[in-house]
């Protein structure tokens, strides 16, 4: 594989920092929308569709239950973290 390394860093980077700035975006439309819809749970356009659903996720943290039920119960997933850093 050939390829160009400063290249590529470079439009990850950059593709990083879309993110971010996207995401800080989507925060905004959130609020909006929260205010949108504070009597109902459905926003509705001739294009589009915006439903709101509220999620429940339960966590086990491991200070709230004793060792020997962490360790039978509890299991490990790995997976690969990418950090990509502008240098100075």
């Amino acid at each position: 594989m050939d390829i160009n390394v400063e290249e590529f860093l470079e439009k990850w980077f950059e593709a990083k920092q879309q993110i971010s700035i996207n995401e800080k975006k989507i925060e905004k439309y959130k609020k909006v929308a929260q205010k949108l819809l504070e009597n109902g749970k459905c926003l509705e356009s001739k294009k589009f569709k915006l439903q709101v659903r509220n999620q429940k996720r339960e966590t086990l943290l491991k200070n709230n239950v004793p060792q020997d039920i962490w360790n039978k119960y509890s299991s490990n997933i790995n997976y690969d973290v990418y950090y990509l850093l502008k240098n100075k």
